[in-house]
């Protein structure tokens, strides 16, 4: 299980890579083909949508639990009315939201936000589009959670790999040949629909004993029950996602929209592939947990959160300590000089927030969603009201300073409150296995980001090389200090060479 669990989560990493980087490679000529006003516009547009993602009821959640738990019992009627169920429910949320966003598209544009009179034409437009995405990305989300849930995370990631860099080549492409805001939106719509008819034949391979069958009361209370709890968690997320952007696309103007946004995507990107090293628990603590087998979940446990938070820790070390030169060489001095410190704060936050993950996805796979539910809610609602206040007096800046109070109180509460309780493992055992490795290196990234407070940027190429010398030293750290014994036997054994002739 452990080394299933490990190729799952490797491959699911792999399947983030690609589409990560070439984002990143293409959001230059994105920002700069579309102007700060029409980016500040787009990402505008993609938080309202996102916004309507409160009716998610986040099936996705109880889905993968209870389709684990039935493949790995081999229950196939109950699989395959959890399956059922879970389309059914995300094609009248996709048709809810569409309609939602398309009658209110005026009111918004309108009343709400402060959009430039000469791209308003253009935003009313866009967003009309915008809303059939959000129709074809609900079904997508499920989709793409089927064969996450039986563990075939290869075929889920390749998927993602494939639509991932697809979606921001073909915006390049689009506005290379001269188009502009509307016309990428509606390219993104294409790449969403094609993305979704690729799925149903991967789903159909995967499991040819699934057909669509009328769910019966049980199947639907069950799921209901555990999706009610887990929709708090994903309400909240979504709020607190998107909100400081809408707080920001009210208070402010589209330029600092942007200056916040590309940072904020920077970071975001980059968080997401460690995520989805770990996000693999989720199934395998469902299957764990429904087969009673407590210890192995705990060594588990334990093992991914260890070397996932190291991956953070290392993350946010190279980006807090090279957040002016990451930005000056990617977008541009203007870009650099206003963004840095948002980047920094923000990769702290998004640190931060990495400790609660496996945590959350333990305790999710225990069976205890209300809990992550109720403190998603309560950190959406101090985030936002903290946003409001701080954008208010600080500006742009504010947001970033927001997020990293706001995830340092949460996480400090929930990490206290879960273990020894929903998760089979000590509040002290998790500091001292998890956590104290790594905050060396954080003490290094915080000792770092003062010292270069204020100082001139370094040229591309001494960027270049402290990035190499950092990757050098934090893999020999890791190699010394973070590898258990046995893990690190096993990587040496497999990176020895073979001895021809024995």
């Amino acid at each position: 299980m452990k080394f299933e669990t490990l190729r799952n989560g490797l491959a699911n990493f792999m399947g983030g890579v690609l589409p990560a980087l070439v984002t990143l490679f293409t959001t230059p000529f994105i920002v700069n083909a579309l102007g700060d006003s029409s980016y500040g516009v787009l990402t505008l547009i993609t938080a309202i949508v996102g916004y309507f993602a409160f009716l998610d009821l986040n099936v996705t959640a109880g889905s993968v639990k209870y389709v684990a738990e039935h493949h790995a019992t081999g229950n196939v009627p109950r699989r395959n009315q959890t399956l059922t169920s879970g389309i059914a429910l995300y094609l009248i949320i996709g048709l809810a939201g569409c309609g939602l966003v398309l009658l209110f598209t005026d009111t918004l544009l309108d009343r709400v936000f402060a959009i430039p009179a000469n791209l308003r034409s253009e935003a009313g437009q866009a967003l009309t589009l915008a809303a059939f995405g959000f129709l074809f990305g609900q079904l997508q989300i499920y989709l793409n959670s089927v064969p996450q849930s039986i563990r075939r995370y290869d075929q889920s990631a390749l998927l993602e790999s494939i639509f991932g860099v697809i979606t921001p080549l073909a915006t390049v492409l689009t506005l290379w040949l001269g188009y502009g805001l509307v016309e990428v939106v509606a390219v993104r719509v294409l790449v969403s629909v094609a993305n979704n008819a690729v799925l149903v034949g991967v789903i159909h391979r995967l499991l040819p004993d699934f057909v669509l069958v009328k769910p019966d009361r049980q199947t639907l209370v069950v799921l209901g029950k555990f999706s009610g709890f887990a929709y708090l968690s994903r309400l909240a997320t979504v709020a607190y996602a998107q909100g400081d952007k809408l707080i920001l696309g009210v208070l402010t103007s589209m330029s600092a929209l942007t200056h916040y946004a590309v940072p904020f995507m920077l970071v975001n990107r980059v968080f997401a592939l460690s995520y989805r090293l770990g996000g693999v628990l989720f199934p395998v603590a469902s299957a764990l947990a429904a087969n009673q087998e407590i210890e192995r979940l705990r060594e588990l446990y334990l093992y991914a959160a260890r070397y996932v938070f190291f991956i953070n820790v290392s993350l946010t070390l190279m980006l807090a300590t090279l957040a002016h030169e990451i930005l000056l060489y990617w977008i541009g001095p203007s870009l650099a000089a206003s963004g840095a410190a948002v980047l920094v704060l923000i990769a702290f936050a998004s640190l931060i927030d990495s400790l609660t993950n496996a945590p959350s996805l333990v305790n999710d796979g225990m069976g205890q969603p209300h809990i992550t539910g109720s403190f998603a809610v309560s950190r959406a609602g101090l985030g936002v009201a903290l946003t409001f206040l701080l954008v208010h007096e600080l500006g742009m800046i504010g947001a970033a300073w927001a997020q990293l109070v706001t995830s340092a109180l949460m996480a400090a509460l929930f990490l206290t409150y879960v273990h020894g309780r929903s998760v089979p493992v000590s509040l002290r055992d998790y500091s001292r296995v998890v956590v104290a490795p790594s905050l060396p290196i954080l003490a290094i990234a915080m000792g770092m980001v003062f010292t270069r407070l204020g100082g001139p940027p370094l040229s591309m190429t001494q960027t270049f090389l402290v990035l190499m010398s950092q990757g050098l030293a934090l893999g020999v750290y890791a190699m010394v200090f973070i590898f258990r014994r046995t893990d690190r036997l096993a990587l040496l054994a497999r990176l020895r060479m073979p001895r021809h002739g024995v």
